[in-house]
């Protein structure tokens, strides 16, 4: 075979295996496990708190925000089915899902997702971190009814809006525990995953989450 056949060969067999991993990526599997490396370790397993950028790609699986945000800038639902913002910056709505599950069986309602606020502004949870100049800014927090949550600004402050929309939900029981700091089994969230075993510098295991169903459309 010379050089230009066997140059032709070679590439038929690479277009080959390239169109058998596409097939393969396009058919969904159920079961099973998936490793991922990272060169991260989460300083803490309370996502609030962690403040590392490659830290998501662990605490990502476990816990969830009310908007997400598309490459334009622009947000999509996710535990809020929508949101409105005032003209002004100082008012944000955010009206939630009514089919949401925290992983320990606990509901997503506005007062779990106004809890969460309101220890934005608790120096003795979020000191050092930005969470308590964010929280700096929230005059009040109203829940007129189940799943509405209103947060109004001592003054219009526009970019609050991506603080807001990506702050990570915990569930109402993890402020009652001793770990809320830490972060851990009993912080809970309402992920694709949940957080099952922890090897400090080793590994960190997620088990699948059966009841989870509503991933924002990015």
């Amino acid at each position: 075979m010379n050089a230009n056949s066997l140059h032709r060969a070679l590439s038929a067999i690479c277009l080959l295996g390239h169109v058998a991993a596409v097939s393969a990526a396009e058919t969904p599997r159920t079961g099973g496990s998936f490793t991922v490396g990272v060169e991260t370790e989460p300083n803490t397993f309370n996502p609030q708190l962690n403040g590392q950028a490659k830290a998501d790609v662990t605490l990502r699986n476990v816990w969830e925000s009310l908007l997400a945000r598309q490459p334009d800038g622009s947000f999509v639902p996710w535990l809020a089915q929508r949101y409105q913002a005032s003209a002004d910056g100082s008012q944000y709505r955010f009206t939630l899902r009514r089919d949401v599950l925290f992983s320990n069986g606990e509901k997503l309602d506005a007062q779990a997702v106004a809890e969460n606020f309101r220890h934005t502004q608790d120096a003795r949870y979020c000191a050092g971190t930005s969470l308590c100049m964010m929280g700096a800014r929230i005059n009040s927090i109203e829940t007129p009814d189940d799943f509405t949550v209103v947060i109004n600004l001592k003054q219009g402050y526009t970019p609050f809006l991506s603080f807001a929309a990506a702050l990570e939900i915990l569930a109402p029981a993890s402020w009652r525990s001793a770990q809320h700091k830490s972060g851990g089994k009993e912080i809970a969230g309402t992920g694709p995953f949940i957080l099952d075993s922890y090897e400090k510098g080793l590994q960190v295991t997620f088990v699948r989450n059966p009841n989870y169903r509503w991933a924002p459309a990015t």
